[in-house]
């Protein structure tokens, strides 16, 4: 094979990768084949340092790759933890409200027992339409439905069953805790 070189007298190889060396134009031995034979060293030098480079790069582009699913699964554990911590977190607010419901209750089974309301009669009440924080307002509202109230006109207390003129009333207490209920 016949090769050259820029600024270099052509240089032959056998078959068999044995140089021959060049000869210049007056035919002597050239001097720059030593300097070929050093460049061509050092390229095979730098060609397997290249090859070295190419392995360490495969085999770290292997660990890199490891680590990177790795991570993708360590972010997957983490959004599962994210999307169960949503979960306790909505459960505790469910939580939160029906404490908050039951305190009202409590409350209101109080009062109810201070205005003389039977605690069936105060079960069937919705908390939500009585405001708490106003607990004298409350107080007299529930008084009002006491079945054993004074009478507005400045009578005492009077059995529910019968009217003021000692007559059977038209609605029983049952049946009206069922209208106001309604």
């Amino acid at each position: 094979m016949l090769t050259t070189g820029e600024g270099q007298e052509p240089e032959t190889t056998t078959a068999n990768g044995q140089e021959s060396e060049a000869t210049n134009s007056a035919g002597q031995d050239s001097a720059p084949s030593d300097e070929i034979r050093k460049l061509r060293a050092e390229a095979a030098k730098y060609r397997v340092e290249r090859n070295e480079l190419r392995q360490w790069r495969e085999q770290n582009e292997a660990i890199i790759s490891a680590h990177n699913e790795r991570v993708e699964a360590e972010k997957s554990e983490l959004e599962k933890a994210q999307e169960q911590m949503k979960n306790y977190q909505s459960e505790l607010d469910a939580l939160k409200q029906q404490n908050a419901l039951a305190e009202k209750r409590i409350a209101l089974t109080a009062l109810g027992q201070k205005a003389g309301v039977p605690a069936e009669a105060i079960a069937l009440l919705n908390v939500d339409s009585f405001d708490l924080s106003d607990e004298a307002a409350t107080l007299e509202l529930l008084k009002t439905l006491a079945p054993n109230r004074p009478k507005a006109n400045g009578g005492g207390a009077s059995n529910p069953a019968q009217s003021p003129s000692g007559g059977a009333l038209a609605e029983t207490p049952e049946q009206w805790f069922k209208r106001m209920r309604g």
